[in-house]
């Protein structure tokens, strides 16, 4: 790890780092570990998630581009929505630095990832961040998630496979409204293809003054029926420089 943490964001280095940390995961199994990264605490359960194993072994590849701009944007009572929290990750990264007047929601429907979010805020005290174990979807109501057996990261209410569990939705203005969140400074969305189902909903019914300034989108247009990143393209947000594993589209 000590060695794969110090390695460059180059093509080799990446190649390097997934050679590496082969043995420790055989090593670790399914085990969980307790490290600190990106500026604060986390209990990492590497086997079954590749954003904790990313994390574990080379936090500086992780979103870089995003984490930067983040970093740069982040000041005190900073507000934002991380959808599709997973572990925590970025939510936890914007807890670090917002101080203790932030408002951060991060929403998580999914049982055993619920649960490894939660450990990790209590692990670092972050009075902050609302949880939400709920699907976000174009209404309010119950929704089938199907989760994935390899990668934890990848449960999604838009997959066709998968073991299903049914849970609770609401729609993102639904969910802002109830936490009292009249407008996102930034957020993160990654919810394996779903983004349009909720995208498009939210910005057909929300008013200018609720969209969030900054998004960060991961890239699944090729599941997506409406092409988001046109619609809001459309509607007054302009694209920045794309980060590695997401499109980021600020509010002019």
């Amino acid at each position: 790890m000590a060695v794969t943490q110090n390695l460059p964001e180059t093509w080799l280095g990446r190649r390097l780092a997934l050679w590496l940390r082969k043995p420790v995961l055989v090593t670790l199994g399914q085990r969980a570990i307790d490290v600190e990264r990106l500026g604060y605490r986390l209990r990492l359960v590497p086997h079954d998630n590749v954003s904790e194993k990313r994390v574990l072994f080379t936090p500086q590849f992780f979103d870089s581009e995003e984490l930067s701009l983040l970093r740069q944007r982040i000041r005190p009572g900073y507000r934002f929505l991380d959808v599709g929290a997973n572990a925590g990750l970025y939510a936890l990264f914007v807890a670090a630095r917002a101080g203790v007047d932030a408002n951060i929601i991060a929403v998580e429907p999914q049982p055993a990832m619920l649960e490894r979010l939660t450990t990790n805020i209590a692990l670092n005290n972050f009075s902050t961040i609302h949880v939400a174990p709920i699907a976000l979807a174009d209404r309010d109501g119950t929704i089938t998630l199907r989760l994935s057996a390899d990668n934890r990261g990848q449960a999604s209410v838009a997959a066709s496979e998968g073991e299903p569990v049914d849970v609770p939705c609401r729609t993102l203005l639904s969910l802002m409204d109830t936490r009292g969140m009249q407008q996102a400074d930034a957020m993160k969305i990654d919810i394996e293809g779903a983004e349009d189902i909720v995208l498009t909903a939210f910005y057909k019914t929300a008013p200018r003054e609720r969209w969030p300034r900054l998004v960060f989108i991961e890239r699944n247009s090729s599941k997506w029926r409406t092409d988001v990143i046109a619609l809001m393209t459309g509607i007054g947000y302009r694209e920045l420089n794309p980060g590695r594993m997401n499109v980021i589209l600020e509010l002019t």
